[in-house]
């Protein structure tokens, strides 16, 4: 997550990055999960993750399962009333962005691993879509970016301060 935050809001330089990794490390605290294998660094983690890659991760029933659910997407609960054929045909389509975009966020060994292929117009369609959110974030209105539970958090903090909650929000840069 750090560095896919990084590569769609930012570039967060690394110092942003070490800091949303152990401000990551307090929200996983918070919701009590043991802190007992987590690294302590983001270079400790970098090292564990890709360690992970090569000697552990494979492609379980699991991983199949989700990413047979990105590809065919059942339909979201704002767009319940969409008639089965429209959705169908719309959903492959955002399944396959959806694949493409998470592919491009995973080291090759991963990819290779889970079966993900990733061409030349894969890294195209990755690169069309990073440009897109990037253009299209700092236009979406704060409320809108988040799970509605994190806006309130961001409502709730904004009150405590006197501000509007879009003040809180860390400004993303719009591409060139």
């Amino acid at each position: 997550l750090i560095y896919g935050f990084s590569s769609m809001l930012g570039p967060f330089t690394r110092t942003e990055q070490e800091q949303l990794y152990a401000e990551s490390k307090q929200w996983y605290r918070l919701y009590g999960m043991t802190m007992r294998n987590v690294p302590d660094t983001l270079d400790e983690f970098d090292a564990y993750w890709d360690g992970y890659v090569e000697d552990v991760l494979e492609c379980t029933p699991s991983a199949q399962w989700l990413l047979a659910t990105f590809k065919s997407p059942p339909v979201p609960p704002r767009l319940r009333g969409l008639p089965d054929p429209l959705w169908r045909p719309l959903g492959r389509i955002i399944g396959y962005l959806a694949v493409v975009f998470a592919s491009g966020q995973l080291p090759p060994a991963a990819r290779g691993k889970l079966g993900l292929p990733y061409g030349v117009h894969h890294r195209v369609l990755h690169d069309v879509i990073m440009r897109a959110v990037r253009w299209s974030v700092p236009l979406t209105p704060v409320r809108f970016r988040y799970h509605h539970r994190a806006y309130a958090g961001w409502q709730r903090a904004a009150r405590q301060r006197g501000v509007r909650p879009s003040s809180l929000v860390r400004r993303t840069r719009r591409p060139d």
